[in-house]
């Protein structure tokens, strides 16, 4: 038996090891392939996901933000910016452009009341969204804070 001290030889996978003492040749070694952006978007098993394509999976938010109803832009993630166009009509900006127009965003309107609002959205192209908030009980358009999540494929 070969006994393996720290800071010593490579353990060989045969014992048990990796067969290296970097990660990027252990990898090799064991036949693990990184993911690419084809293998995140299909879902693929059997890859290890590093963070730059882990944002290509369908399941991963692409972008997220808080909006205050000034328009003011809070905390987000790929938002370039958000504008207050008129009452209750807000323009989202991506960093990152989406691959067309067919992604879903989830918004909800933000409230420390019971009061009942409701928040709308429409892509305008890959790269931004209108969101229409509005009072719930008479559907006037309505200055409210909103969040929202994008979904879909990226550019």
């Amino acid at each position: 038996n070969a006994i393996y001290r720290a800071g010593g030889t490579d353990v060989p996978v045969t014992d048990g090891g990796t067969g290296s003492s970097t990660a990027a040749t252990a990898r090799t070694a064991l036949g693990v392939p990184y993911a690419s952006q084809a293998n995140m978007e299909a879902s693929a098993a059997n890859v290890v996901v590093t963070p730059d394509v882990q944002h290509f999976h369908p399941a991963m938010p692409k972008a997220w933000g808080r909006v205050a109803a000034d328009g003011t832009l809070g905390a987000s993630h790929n938002v370039t910016s958000a504008a207050k166009n008129a009452t209750g009509d807000y323009t989202i900006t991506l960093t990152t452009a989406m691959a067309d127009t067919a992604y879903a965003v989830i918004c909800s309107c933000i409230t420390s009341t019971r009061a009942r609002y409701a928040a709308a959205t429409a892509p305008a192209s890959s790269s931004a969204f209108s969101v229409f908030t509005s009072n719930s009980g008479n559907a006037d358009p309505s200055d409210q804070a909103f969040a929202f999540v994008v979904f879909g494929d990226m550019a």
